[in-house]
């Protein structure tokens, strides 16, 4: 009970996180720690051992804390885990600097970061989050599941409704359950509509109601496999444009299929997704077995 009081005191008379002392709509932010320390000449409160900072946006703790007492920053270390009730997002991480207040609030995550919000979810090594939207930098080792989409990357970014990614290793629709990988990957995002959360599709795949990438553009080393039953289709080229609404991946610059028993190579393949059909364009060349009678 001491160490709360001593906490609360030192909180009212420093002022932090308010705005300012004269502020009308000054936020109520409580923090609690074994022990916690305030340097009036850098105006830096330290706080150590069990550090809880509840605020009307957040809910953060960790082993250790700092902070200037003249903004809203705060840096917490150590099994650090937070919560954004009006987001609905939850993240567990080594290390976060929280800062910014209403609309300019940025979460900057390191460390084996974790981040939830409700059947999403974004791990990464760094992840920078600005709160009330969905942009985002992710970097080292990514792993993202949004919507109808998964992709693993060494880095995403997400601006809007476009995103970007690099040494993408997969990037998968988890519908048709098409995957593909390149170098640079650059996506359009438009927002589903269709059946409640988690219902099953005709194919056993979930079809939330979430994100899902209309359009993409992928450059360098690109690899694609399509599903098609028994018969899965490897795709391999320079480059490849996929589009929604035409239904259909153009890979061109040395393009290869290969599917079992024969392998196609042109200038460029055209890949219909209704009907796992390939168009072949720029002198085409097949190759395919003939299996012998016995």
């Amino acid at each position: 009970m001491n160490r709360i009081v001593r906490c609360l005191c030192c909180l009212s008379a420093i002022g932090f996180f308010l705005s300012s002392a004269g502020a009308v709509n000054a936020e109520q932010v409580t923090l609690t720690a074994d022990l916690v320390r305030f340097d009036p000449k850098t105006k830096i409160v330290t706080a150590d051992g069990n550090v809880r900072i509840n605020r009307t946006d957040a809910k953060l703790r960790g082993d250790w804390g700092q902070g200037l007492t003249e903004t809203s920053e705060f840096r917490l270390e150590g099994n650090v885990k937070g919560s954004f009730d009006k987001e609905g997002l939850k993240i567990q991480c080594e290390e976060l600097l929280y800062k910014g207040r209403d609309a300019d609030r940025v979460i900057e995550a390191k460390g084996n970061v974790d981040l939830k919000r409700g059947a999403d979810f974004l791990l990464a090594g760094t992840v920078r989050w600005v709160v009330q939207t969905e942009d985002y930098s992710a970097h080292d080792k990514v792993f993202a599941h949004f919507g109808n989409y998964e992709i693993e990357a060494q880095s995403v970014v997400r601006k809007g409704q476009d995103i970007l990614a690099e040494k993408v290793s997969r990037y998968q629709d988890l519908v048709s359950g098409n995957r593909i990988s390149g170098d640079e990957f650059k996506g359009f995002i438009e927002r589903k509509s269709g059946p409640a959360q988690n219902a099953k599709n005709k194919k056993g795949v979930s079809d939330v109601v979430g994100e899902e990438v209309t359009e993409m553009t992928v450059k360098g080393n690109v690899v694609i496999w399509v599903r098609e039953g028994e018969r899965p289709t490897r795709v391999r080229g320079d480059n490849a444009v996929y589009s929604k609404e035409r239904g259909t991946i153009v890979v061109s610059g040395n393009a290869v299929a290969e599917q079992t028993g024969r392998v196609v190579r042109a200038g460029s393949l055209v890949l219909h997704l209704d009907s796992n059909r390939i168009e072949a364009m720029g002198r085409p060349e097949i190759v395919f077995d003939i299996k012998e009678k016995k």
